[in-house]
């Protein structure tokens, strides 16, 4: 909770125009051309609550990760149906976390050198990726509770 406050502190001057979703939009961004006016149009400031953000977010995977993938193994073990469903994506949150730390390297890369191509392409799939796993472990996990609420009442 603590990291996940510290990025939202650090992200508020990352939104504007060229980046509505503030660094979610640099993940996405998809070429050099259009990082470098996103960089451009955060000026210094944002370039370094950037930078500080995504190093937050290297910390985040090793919260993010381990939750999601017990949350997953917490499914598996009350609906036995889908065990081996809800253990592989379980497994599945590391890849996540990998593809998270690739796109974190890829946009560091952005950052810290002049915006040239792969970088922008290599955040975007590892952000795709990452966001794609991420998200059928949360709804597995959200469906999972729903199901063990609705047995209780």
């Amino acid at each position: 909770m603590l990291i996940s406050a510290g990025m939202w502190a650090t992200s508020g001057s990352l939104t504007n125009d060229l980046a509505p979703r503030g660094i979610v939009s640099f993940e996405f961004v998809g070429d050099s051309e259009a990082a470098a006016a996103m960089l451009d149009s955060w000026g210094e400031r944002g370039r370094i609550e950037a930078a500080f953000n995504l190093g937050l977010d290297f910390l985040f995977i090793l919260a993010w990760v381990p939750a999601v993938a017990i949350g997953c193994l917490w499914v598996a073990q009350r609906f036995g149906r889908f065990v081996i469903a809800l253990r592989a994506l379980a497994t599945l949150q590391i890849v996540a976390g990998v593809f998270d730390m690739i796109e974190n390297v890829a946009l560091l890369n952005l950052l810290l050198t002049a915006p040239s191509e792969p970088w922008p392409q290599i955040a975007w799939w590892a952000a795709l990726l990452k966001f794609s796993i991420l998200t059928l472990g949360v709804v597995a996990i959200a469906a999972g509770a729903v199901v063990a609420g609705a047995k209780r009442a």
